[in-house]
């Protein structure tokens, strides 16, 4: 998982970024790979310097370290700082007026912590700069570790951008037998499930999920850390995890987009789907009802998030969803109306380029993605910039598009049916649909119940969707026309095969409660 320093480093590569808020384990993992002749040191602002050494046991520690300036032959070194600052930080890895290194002639590689603030100074970027060609000869490495890309615009063509991917599941194993070590446990029998548990977390995050399990339940479970995962990203107000109750027979219709979806969402090379329609008509519940399903997580990709709370760093966010997508294996992922999230790229004027840039980003991860991956669940209510963006080439990257239009009366009449046994009325099947999307007839059934009518009164609170939008739904079936795949099987309806069964255990409880954290 290291970033393959070595390979960087052995290049005489001046400065590298690794976007990530696990330092300690970005260190760790490049230690492993570096040759024992490399220095490696650590600097942020409250702790100053501290050089990595290895103990007479091998253990590597860190020990802080006093660094002088460099000064000239037959001079004293200079003081260092009492507090310490990144202009000395950097002037002590290489002065350029005298070409010395406080660090000696060893080849080394520094990880400087928080630069992303100090380089909107800009005599912090100047001072890099300066030192550039230094750290070249010398065989000197800087590596920036830092929770985004915000890499000044002056340093960008000096500066490689190294990805550090989350925990990996043979990662998560060796934390998950560490904390059973630590705590006495045996490996449980459904390690293999906790470790997909865990898959999106950071090493840390890792750790204390399996720590807060044992303590809050006296075992490892699942739903416990599943919860913690779903608090996890929720933080990040980008992706978001919950588990529905949505199931595929109580959707009823769309037969001809199940059974494309069933049949391609196993294979390797399956991408995902576009679904276009009209509102109402079960889209995000077909979402939520495919991963329930397959059995697979499902996440919810919240660009308009992206594009609303982070318009400085919208192709960062974007990056970091798709990284966190990827670490949870073979999830899939919804993400609604997704034109809103692109709208505008036709000219940056509108938006400061937020959209053209989030759709760029997404363009580069559907194409390069690797197979077996995340499956994409997208839906749109303007086919309009899907369709003509980059000449077609978001459409290109995905399966199929499906056209949603309202339900056919069998699809009604199995809609109402399902309404009926849910909220314990009883829609008359000769009822007029007539413009009823399968969310009007919930609504119907709902009224009914609460106002312990008939059908005939709760509909005069009802406008059905067909009726208040006429114009709308002629100009969407238009579009839908030469472009997409009817969603409703010209065959009417075709029960979907059974779910699949999966045998889950839990492991045995245990009262000691040892977190390997501490």
């Amino acid at each position: 998982m290291e970033t393959q320093i070595r390979y960087y480093q052995a290049a005489r590569y001046p400065f590298l970024w690794v976007p990530s808020t696990e330092e300690d384990r970005v260190i760790r993992e490049d230690r492993r790979a570096l040759d024992d002749t490399v220095d490696t040191y650590q600097w942020d602002l409250i702790q100053g310097w501290q050089r990595l050494e290895k103990t007479a046991d091998g253990i590597w520690m860190w020990k802080p370290i006093e660094v002088n300036e460099p000064a000239p032959a037959g001079q004293p070194p200079r003081q260092g700082q009492p507090q310490p600052d990144p202009h000395s930080a950097l002037r002590q890895i290489w002065n350029p007026r005298i070409g010395l290194s406080a660090f000696g002639d060893r080849e080394a590689v520094f990880y400087l912590k928080d630069f992303h603030r100090w380089f909107k100074d800009i005599p912090v970027c100047r001072r890099a700069l300066s030192i550039k060609e230094g750290l070249k000869g010398a065989g000197k490495t800087v590596v920036f570790i830092a929770p985004n890309t915000e890499i000044p615009s002056e340093l960008r063509n000096d500066i490689q951008v190294v990805e550090f991917k989350y925990p990996d599941e043979g990662t998560l194993r060796n934390i998950l037998g560490l904390v059973c070590e630590d705590n006495k446990l045996s490996l449980p029998d459904n390690a293999e499930q906790v470790v997909e548990a865990m898959l999106g977390f950071t090493s840390e995050a890792a750790e204390n999920a399996l720590a807060f399990s044992l303590a809050s339940k006296g075992m490892l479970d699942i739903r416990t850390i599943l919860d913690m995962k779903a608090a996890y990203l929720k933080a990040g107000g980008v992706l978001l995890y919950g588990r529905y109750a949505e199931k595929l027979e109580d959707l009823y219709g769309l037969e001809y987009m199940k059974r494309f979806v069933l049949a391609t969402i196993h294979n390797p090379k399956a991408r995902g789907i576009i679904i276009y329609g009209v509102p109402g008509t079960g889209k995000s519940h077909f979402a939520k009802a495919i991963a329930n399903f397959v059995q697979r997580v499902l996440l919810t990709a919240k660009f308009s998030g992206i594009r609303g709370r982070y318009q400085g760093e919208a192709e960062t966010r974007v990056k970091e969803m798709f990284q966190t997508v990827e670490a949870f294996g073979r999830p899939i992922v919804f993400a609604d109306e997704f034109e809103k999230s692109i709208s505008g790229t036709g000219s940056s004027d509108t938006d400061g380029g937020v959209g053209q840039r989030i759709l760029g980003e997404t363009l580069t991860y559907m194409q390069d993605r690797p197979r077996g991956g995340a499956y994409w669940i997208v839906t749109v209510n303007d086919v309009d910039e899907i369709l003509h963006l980059s000449g077609g080439a978001l459409l290109r990257r995905f399966d199929a598009m499906f056209f949603c239009d309202l339900p056919t009366r069998e699809e009604c009449q199995g809609i109402a049916k399902i309404w009926n046994r849910i909220e314990g009325v009883s829609i008359p099947m000769d009822w007029d649909f007539t413009g009823y999307t399968g969310a009007d007839i919930a609504k119907l059934a709902t009224h009914m119940s609460m106002m312990g009518c008939g059908p005939e009164e709760a509909r005069k609170f009802i406008i059905p969707y067909g009726e208040a939008n006429g114009d709308e739904l002629a100009t969407i079936r238009e579009k839908a026309k030469k472009t997409c795949l009817p969603a409703s099987s010209p065959e009417g309806f075709v029960p979907p095969p059974a779910a699949p069964k999966r045998k889950v255990q839990m492991a045995t409880p245990s009262p000691s409660v040892k977190s390997h954290l501490h």
